[in-house]
């Protein structure tokens, strides 16, 4: 319910909306371990009535109001208020997770409590993160990395006879710029933060092993925007922009960085799996 209006606004392929889901999926996964008698045919609402009713009516009207106005709250060129409005909405996910307190196991309240603090920290780092590392002089490097890469990838697959020029890719007759926000910075919090919901989730016991999957996830996700650049590249040198918009901040942006996250929780799985080959089998 929290997440719906967001959903049916321009921000639905948002990356925060993303994080948002990867939040509840982590939770939900969660949620059986800590809720007292959950195995039991039916497990009992603990929660005060009054809380209940309260917190029904309170997340109900917030959501329904989110929707009413989520085209003056969920857009890019919303003022200053609505943009403080839509960043303080994300509180709504912890909130809603806390409130389920009374019905966790009262040994297990504590690790509740920080497990939905960590998940929400990694939440607000992943979403404010990139915005954040994309201020510093570093990513000015960063950008440039990417263009080279992409442009030799490129190069394979055309004859176009490409110049890099620091963040440029340059043509006979075209050129890119990859800014900040074509660079896989994003990417690689969103992965990042994949890794911390699968350690609360099912835990590695190597460290070696996580930190592994961590640096895998910064190579798979710089390699696959590399490629998407590319791919981009190659749209604006023929002059098929509407498939150059899609790929740039359109869906399929966003499908390029759920394939780095899915691979990077593959390669996660990969390693789980060697230390749980019983519970592997019983899942297959």
């Amino acid at each position: 319910m929290i997440i719906i209006p967001r959903l049916f606004s321009s921000y639905g392929t948002h990356i925060g909306t993303v994080c948002i889901l990867l939040y509840w999926v982590g939770m939900l996964a969660i949620m059986p371990d800590f809720i007292e008698g959950f195995d039991s045919i039916k497990t009992e609402i603990q929660t005060s009535d009054k809380l209940l009713v309260v917190s029904v009516l309170f997340f109900a009207t917030v959501c329904f109001l989110s929707f009413l106005y989520k085209e003056i709250i969920y857009t890019k060129k919303a003022d200053l208020e609505m943009v403080h409005v839509r960043r303080a909405l994300y509180i709504l996910n912890p909130m809603a997770c806390v409130i389920w307190i009374y019905n966790i196991d009262q040994f297990k309240r504590k690790r509740y409590l920080i497990t939905v603090a960590i998940l929400t920290f990694s939440m607000a780092i992943a979403i404010v993160g990139p915005g954040l590392f994309n201020k510093l002089n570093f990513s000015n490097y960063f950008n440039s990395i990417t263009a080279l890469i992409s442009s030799k990838i490129l190069d394979i697959f055309s004859q176009l006879d490409l110049v890099v020029d620091e963040s440029f890719i340059v043509g006979r007759d075209f050129s890119l710029k990859v800014d900040p926000g074509c660079n896989s910075v994003t990417q690689i919090f969103v992965s990042v933060y994949s890794i911390i919901i699968c350690l609360t989730v099912c835990r590695i016991s190597s460290y070696l092993k996580i930190l592994f999957v961590f640096i895998a996830a910064i190579f798979i996700c710089f390699f696959s925007n590399s490629i998407r650049i590319a791919i981009l590249g190659w749209f604006v040198s023929t002059g098929q922009m509407n498939s150059f918009d899609f790929w740039h901040e359109g869906t399929g942006s966003l499908l390029f960085s759920l394939c780095s996250m899915t691979i990077t929780c593959c390669v996660y799985y990969f390693f789980w799996s060697k230390e749980n080959p019983v519970i592997k089998r019983l899942i297959t």
